[in-house]
Order: structure tokens, then C-alpha cells, then sequence
């Protein structure tokens, strides 16, 4: 039959299968946001992508103005790649990864405690902090 040969270490595997535990044990939410209560980098770019998948541009923007643009990103990267340009791909990712960090600390710092960028308040750090 046939035979895959996959790069996967053990320590691979047990740090995909904590992850899988952590989402079934506290259900599907960002690891961050649940144990600091201060949405992640990532938060929100899935419902901006929905959003623009449905057509409501005012909703993708409302949820993450980035994730309005990490589709065409994701194809400009799929094109540079099939096209050999692997170096130009990985600036493309640096700058895309650095644009991310950045408008998440401007959300920090002027958009934090407005909708949906919230303090939960059932995190772990919010509960020892109650304590």
C-alpha cells in the first residue's frame, strides 16, 4: 500500500494533542484571551473574514481591519510561492506578521474596554487577581 512519510515528532504530537485537550476541557476559544482576559493579535480576524465573506465590509472592518486584507495576502503568497519568490514571501509574511503586532497595540492603547475589544472577565488571570 502506500506509505507517507511525515516529518511529525513525538513532542509534535503531544503538543497537537494538548492543544486539542485544551479546546475540549474549556471549549473552542483563544488560549490568550482565556488565560489573560486581553484579546490576542489574532482576535477577531476569523469573524472579520466571515463578515467579508458575506459581503458586510463595515462589520470586517468593525471586528478587525486587518482581517479584511489577509486574504489577499494569503494569495499573494500562494502566487509568490508557486512563482519561486521565497524570499520575497517571507518579507511579505515579516511585514504582514509586524503589521498584525502593530495594529494590536493600537488597539490596546486606544480601543481597549470598547466593543469587542473587552477585558473577560472570566479569565484565569481576572480570577486570581479577584482573589
Amino acid at each position: 500500500m502506500f506509505q507517507t512519510k511525515t516529518n511529525f515528532s513525538k513532542k509534535d504530537y503531544t503538543i497537537f494533542g494538548s492543544m486539542i485537550t485544551f479546546f475540549l476541557l474549556f471549549g473552542w476559544v483563544c488560549p490568550f484571551y482565556f488565560i489573560t482576559g486581553i484579546p490576542c493579535p489574532g482576535c477577531f480576524i476569523t469573524r472579520s473574514i466571515l463578515s467579508l465573506l458575506q459581503f458586510d465590509l463595515s462589520q470586517a472592518f468593525y471586528y478587525s481591519a486587518v482581517g479584511v486584507w489577509l486574504p489577499v495576502i494569503a494569495i499573494a503568497l500562494a502566487i509568490l510561492y508557486k512563482l519561486n519568490k521565497n524570499l520575497l514571501a517571507k518579507k511579505l509574511i515579516f511585514i504582514t506578521c509586524s503589521i498584525i503586532i502593530i495594529y494590536w497595540l493600537y488597539r490596546l492603547i486606544w480601543q481597549f474596554g470598547t466593543a469587542p475589544f473587552v477585558f473577560n472577565n472570566h479569565s484565569l488571570l481576572a480570577y486570581f487577581l479577584q482573589r
